[in-house]
């Protein structure tokens, strides 16, 4: 019989019900019927979870660790808004490894990269409409055109195939590095020659000591290129257009005061792509092989008894070649605590976008739209120069 004495089953329900819009646009990819478009829902945030993991104590200072965690949507969708019963078990952080208080911990499976958790802690609004991941890890390469799309690296993810390293702590200094390759597959209807495997190489310099946090955080991604459209790719890579490179920096510094906390993020993004696979994805845009993007988020939190009112603005650059391609995103809100494990929040935010760009509200932008702006657009998709807004109200529980 298997001891379940050092199994821990933890967990986080986080449900959001929000009246969103997507605004009025009046640039690239607007559409006739698509302005002003609302909608009233309950989200489900992406951070809700369910989980077990646990530990074995091997002797002289080294444990043998474990965790599987599943993905819980509470209002019966999966992360594309589908109506599902269930969903994948070990869709979040799910790994096995060793740990060591002298030498560090290892771990094999699947795990958010170093570079998407290092500036974790500044992230005042994560998990809700006003999440800064809309912006801040977001290539800004997404490109809707008459004929076809594509898309590039994106650096908010979760990789599966993947061995990362955690160093001990030192005087609140401590490092991360990660690798994650594709599947690689060989089926009859995949059975192209991989002539490049793709892989994720993330890292991240981290120091949390009294009240000062700092990171340092690096990317580079290397998308699986096969000469079939159906063959396997990494996160944020379309199957079509494979011959792709995306590396991303950023840095992140916090200080608490006591009752109240700051925090700044610095952030570039780029891509270099392969020019003959992206002539027509990128056609009416002017857009070389090589494009960037630069993002800086400010927030702060000030705490009175138990109640904590935040503010946060985060700012996307154009992209390097396509003028008035960026965009703003204002967030105010406010968090009432019960306990340690449970609180409620209500929260307001604003996307602006210039003409060219389409970036849209929700975690990871997923719930209005595109990111640069092409020529399609519906009800509920940010186009061109929307100004997509949303009003929520929140539950977080941990357990």
């Amino acid at each position: 019989m298997a001891d379940t004495s050092n199994v821990v089953i933890f967990g986080k329900i986080q449900v959001e019900a929000a009246n969103s819009n997507n605004g009025s646009a009046s640039g690239v990819g607007s559409t006739a019927g698509t302005n002003g478009y609302r909608s009233a829902k309950i989200n489900s945030s992406q951070n809700t979870e369910l989980g077990f993991k646990g530990t074995e104590d091997l002797g002289n200072g080294l444990s043998a660790i474990w965790q599987v965690a599943v993905d819980v949507r509470v209002d019966g969708t999966d992360s594309t808004a589908t109506a599902v019963s269930g969903q994948n078990f070990g869709s979040r952080n799910t790994y096995a490894g060793l740990a060591s208080k002298t030498v560090g911990t290892v771990i094999l499976g699947k795990h958010d990269t170093p570079y998407k958790t290092s500036t974790g802690p500044l992230d005042l609004f994560t998990g809700t409409s006003a999440d800064y991941n809309t912006l801040m890890g977001s290539n800004g390469f997404t490109v809707a055109s008459s004929t076809t799309s594509t898309t590039a690296p994106t650096f908010d993810a979760r990789p599966g195939n993947l061995v990362m390293y955690t160093s001990p702590k030192f005087n609140g200094f401590d490092v991360k590095a990660a690798w994650s390759a594709t599947n690689e597959t060989n089926t009859t209807a995949n059975s192209g020659s991989v002539t490049n495997k793709g892989n994720i190489w993330s890292l991240s310099a981290n120091y949390a000591n009294g009240p000062i946090f700092a990171t340092f955080a690096h990317e580079e991604q290397k998308a699986a290129r096969n000469n079939l459209a159906s063959s396997t790719t990494l996160v944020g890579y379309s199957a079509t257009n494979q011959a792709v490179k995306g590396k991303a920096t950023k840095l992140g510094f916090g200080y608490n005061f006591g009752a109240t906390k700051v925090g700044v993020i610095w952030e570039r993004v780029k891509d270099n792509a392969n020019a003959a696979s992206n002539a027509t994805d990128y056609s009416g845009f002017g857009l070389t092989n090589s494009r960037d993007r630069k993002a800086w988020y400010l927030g702060a939190a000030h705490s009175i008894g138990k109640t904590t009112m935040k503010l946060a603005y985060t700012h996307m650059g154009d992209m390097d070649g396509l003028s008035e391609s960026g965009a703003k995103q204002w967030a105010l809100g406010a968090d009432y605590a019960f306990s340690k494990r449970t609180s409620v929040y209500a929260l307001y935010t604003k996307m602006s976008n210039e003409r060219n760009a389409a970036y849209s509200l929700g975690q990871g932008g997923t719930s209005l739209g595109t990111n640069v702006a092409g020529t399609t657009g519906g009800a509920g998709t940010a186009s061109g120069g929307a100004d997509p807004s949303a009003l929520a109200v929140g539950m977080i529980h941990t357990f």
